[in-house]
């Protein structure tokens, strides 16, 4: 199997990116947990000769899987017949590497927290420090910034109507003013 590096007229260089750290973190979890590739098998098509493969989702697994010395990694073949089927294999190129969703944080510190998270990809919150000094100096520094001042304008209902020439008013005349702008 090949890593997608856009070798398929048709198909695009793997969009993702990562970095030595991500492949050691997914090498480690394939090693924890060596049935995982079984549970989410690679994504290929045929590649450019006979018997080869191009990875469109699985590209970090295969790296990993490689960095590991793993000889054999299970995949599903899809074998594109027409300009849909290589729009599916895009599409799910694209899902397979999708970042959907928020983490809680809460609930990962209360409900997940007997668990090693981090060695699982799982990004955490960091704690700067916990030195009262630096801490205060961080927040004396903050305090000692100057806050922008903002006006607000406030338009009468009947008058809703005139919003944009309002604008244009203050545009023109907050341009006497370097650095100030209508929000």
């Amino acid at each position: 199997m090949l890593n997608n590096e856009g070798q398929l007229g048709w198909l695009p260089t793997n969009p993702r990116q990562w970095t030595k750290s991500d492949i050691d973190l997914t090498a480690q979890s394939l090693t924890n947990d060596p049935d995982f590739l079984e549970d989410r098998p690679l994504l290929v098509v045929p590649g450019p000769t006979a018997k080869s493969f191009i990875v469109f989702a699985g590209n970090l697994r295969l790296t990993a899987a490689r960095q590991l010395k793993i000889k054999e990694v299970p995949g599903i073949i899809y074998t594109p017949e027409n300009e849909t089927d290589q729009l599916t294999i895009k599409r799910r190129s694209v899902l397979d590497n999708g970042a959907f969703g928020a983490w809680d944080y809460d609930a990962l510190a209360n409900e997940w927290d007997d668990l090693p998270l981090g060695d699982w990809g799982v990004p955490a919150w960091e704690t700067l420090t916990t030195d009262k000094a630096a801490l205060d100096a961080l927040f004396e520094e903050s305090q000692e910034k100057e806050k922008p001042l903002v006006i607000s304008v406030q338009v009468p209902v009947e008058s809703k109507d005139k919003e944009e020439d309002i604008r244009a008013a203050l545009l023109i005349t907050i341009e006497q003013f370097p650095g100030c702008k209508v929000l």
